[in-house]
């Protein structure tokens, strides 16, 4: 069974294959409408994309969680406290992310609802002041998770899951139409600095200079070498984007949950690494409604976003 019929279950249906082609069809309307007249191209795009997007599902997959958020249950859930160093970490997270305040009203039903989202977060290390000795300047240094945002709300862990594996899939199809963009307006302006040198030439008699080319590369760019480009580019994507795993900065540390073991345990967030440069451990979480809406109220501005 293919790893798309075995995810079937976690979320809640087989995506639809006539959409991802239709998505893909206007994907491809952006990058060259030429591709759509070469011959057999949906077959040359079809098993790079569905390679693609069963990837996307997979990263959705291992994301961990969703774990409960909300100031009641901080400094009683250690997880809750590592996560949130400070109590209005909470409500900071809530009322200063750009999609809980454009989203949370159409969660709004009249009853109690939980809402499941994905969180991103930053550690920051406190530095030591100057006058610290050097023995105790490590001791001292004390990271916390900070800028904590959230996205891809949902009423549910499946949908939230849905939706990271739709936005992965887009990011990685529109990095590879950003690239060949970059790539023509270079090789545009190169040919503009050789019209215009080829002009001074004229005018002086001196031999025109070749304009620097050094940042073109030789990729083709005709509807035949994008269509095998794309390809290649879905055949890949665990170099694009991906969650990765050692990363020290998104290690939480957590007492024992036997008290008859001494000692800590460590728990270890996946990094996303991908189109946003800020790499986030990200994790899913859940928390009420109102509590959401309690905190956007509190805030005058909304500036934290997560970029997959």
């Amino acid at each position: 069974m293919k790893v798309i019929g075995k995810l079937k279950t976690l979320f809640g249906q087989d995506p639809a294959r006539a959409d991802l082609g239709w998505h893909m069809d206007r994907f491809i309307e952006l990058l060259d409408p030429a591709i759509t007249r070469l011959p057999d191209y949906r077959r040359t795009l079809e098993p790079a994309t569905e390679f693609a997007h069963e990837y996307c599902l997979r990263l959705a997959a291992v994301l961990p969680g969703p774990y409960a958020v909300s100031e009641s249950g901080h400094g009683s859930d250690p997880l809750l406290s590592a996560l949130f160093p400070r109590r209005e970490d909470i409500a900071a997270a809530f009322g200063r992310s750009i999609e809980v305040r454009d989203r949370l009203a159409a969660f709004a039903t009249g009853t109690p609802v939980e809402v499941h989202a994905l969180l991103g977060l930053r550690q920051r290390v406190t530095s030591a002041p100057p006058d610290t000795p050097s023995t105790l300047s490590r001791a001292w240094s004390k990271p916390r998770f900070v800028d904590h945002t959230l996205r891809s709300l949902a009423l549910s862990e499946q949908e939230v899951r849905r939706q990271f594996a739709s936005a992965a899939f887009d990011s990685l199809r529109h990095a590879y139409l950003q690239k060949v963009e970059e790539l023509r307006r270079k090789r545009k302006q190169a040919h503009s600095e050789r019209q215009l040198m080829l002009e001074v030439s004229t005018v002086t008699g001196d031999p025109a200079e070749e304009p620097d080319t050094a940042s073109c590369d030789d990729t083709d760019l005709s509807p035949a070498g994008l269509l095998a480009g794309l390809a290649t580019w879905l055949h890949a994507p665990q170099e694009h984007l991906r969650l990765e795993m050692g990363n020290q900065d998104a290690q939480v540390i957590l007492p024992h949950p036997d008290p008859a073991q001494r000692g800590l345990q460590k728990l270890e967030l996946p990094t996303l690494v991908g189109v946003d440069r800020r790499r986030w451990p990200v994790c899913l979480v859940r928390f009420a409604y109102e509590d959401a809406l309690a905190a956007v109220s509190r805030e005058s501005m909304a500036h934290r976003y997560l970029l997959i």
